[in-house]
Parts: C-alpha cells; sequence; structure tokens
C-alpha cells in the first residue's frame, strides 16, 4: 500500500515541473491582462491565490510578489502597489489552508472574493475617490466592481487546474498527509 513512494529525483522532477507549468499559466494570464479592454477580470490574483494555497509560505510569498508585480505592469498602476497586496494575501491563503482550511471551492471563492474586493476597494479609494473627481462612483459601478465579479468568477476554472496540477506533481501537503501516515504506520 504505501510501497509507491516516490524517489528523490522523481520528486524533483516532478516539482520542476509543477513550477514550469505554473510559470506557462502565469505568462498567459500576464499575455490576457495586457490585451483587450478596460474591463476584464485581474487573472493573475485567482491565479496566485490558488498557487498559494498548494505552496508553502516561502513559495507563496514569491508567488505573489511576482504576480502582483505583473498585475502592476498590466494595470499601470504604481509599481509595488498589487504586489505588496497580493504577497500579503498569498501568505495569509497559504497560512489559512495549512492550519484551518481544506481544499474546497467555497474557500477559494471566498478568499478571492475577500481579496478582489479588497484590491479593488484600495485601488477605487487611492486612485478615484481621494482626488474628488466628479462622479467618480461611477467608475467603481462600471470597471471597478464589475472587475472584481469577473476576477472572483475566474477563480473556478483556476481552481480545478492548479488542483489538478498539483495533485498530479504531488504538493507539499500531500508529502506532508503521507509522511504522517507513513509514520503512524511504522509505530
Amino acid at each position: 500500500m504505501y510501497g509507491n513512494k516516490l524517489r528523490k529525483p522523481d520528486h524533483l522532477f516532478l516539482q520542476i515541473l509543477q513550477w514550469i507549468l505554473f510559470l506557462i499559466i502565469i505568462s498567459i494570464c500576464y499575455l490576457a491582462e495586457t490585451s483587450g479592454s478596460y474591463l476584464k477580470p485581474l487573472l493573475l490574483l485567482p491565479l496566485a491565490l490558488c498557487i498559494a494555497s498548494h505552496t508553502g509560505e516561502l513559495q507563496a510569498m514569491a508567488v505573489g510578489a511576482v504576480c502582483g508585480l505583473l498585475l502592476d505592469l498590466a494595470c499601470g498602476k504604481l509599481l509595488g502597489f498589487n504586489a505588496f497586496l497580493l504577497v500579503i494575501g498569498c501568505v495569509l491563503v497559504s497560512l489559512l489552508y495549512r492550519y484551518f482550511l481544506r481544499q474546497k471551492l467555497i474557500n477559494m471563492l471566498l478568499l478571492t472574493a475577500v481579496c478582489a474586493l479588497i484590491q479593488g476597494g484600495l485601488d477605487y479609494v487611492l486612485y478615484y475617490a481621494l482626488w474628488g473627481y466628479e462622479d467618480v462612483f461611477l467608475i467603481w459601478q462600471k470597471i471597478i466592481f464589475p472587475s472584481c465579479l469577473m476576477t472572483i468568477v475566474s477563480s473556478v476554472f483556476f481552481y480545478f487546474i492548479i488542483k489538478k496540477i498539483a495533485e498530479t506533481c504531488g504538493s507539499r501537503r500531500i508529502n506532508q498527509l503521507e509522511k504522517a501516515i507513513v509514520s503512524e504506520y511504522q509505530e
């Protein structure tokens, strides 16, 4: 039953393959962010959160920084604005999944909703409402809030893709569970 454990080189190959696939998906999302109109989902946000739910805190921080910087470049925002938010969000998501949450779609939808609304709210307040433009609420109503809703819906797509990649390549959580079961079995 426990004889099908992966050897160290096989595990290393699968981890490298997993991160190459993650980088390819991040690149595709960045290309999608830089094309089209203003009204589109922030694809890098749910992608970073889904990856963070399957990795450790350090990897989640790195993914949050990379996706946040790419999101800043794609949206034309101050460099580091989204990166700072995504680093905090990804580390919190990784910790929540490590200690409290299970890999369920509803959990990812709720976490994505919280992060997307915080990001959209801060974007609205700091870039538009603070300066007192005329009819500034229309920006929230017509662009930012619909973008947040599309971001939340797009997390469903990323949830299943990242979950499949992590299960196939053996994520940190699966390895921890396997070690716990094996050590319990050997005692």
